[in-house]
């Protein structure tokens, strides 16, 4: 290898290391940034689901307690 392509590789090599960590450590937390995307969704829907149980729950116990409020269910 000539002597200038040999001062010019070893002179790049912390910028190409460089560039190759910094492109590394963006994939890496583009992919966390979507898994936590992903995790705060999860979080959303269990949430939701968790309301409307109890939502559910809530007209139950009124119905049972309060007759009035909710005509009876009709027994099979």
């Amino acid at each position: 290898m000539s002597p200038f392509l040999a001062s010019l590789l070893s002179a790049l090599t912390p910028y190409v290391l460089a560039v190759l960590g910094l492109t590394l450590l963006w994939q890496r937390v583009s992919h966390l940034r979507d898994e936590v995307k992903e995790l705060r969704n999860d979080l959303k829907e269990g949430f939701d689901r968790m309301e409307r149980r109890l939502d559910k729950q809530q007209d139950l116990i009124l119905a049972l307690t309060n007759p009035s409020i909710h005509p009876p269910v009709a027994k099979q």
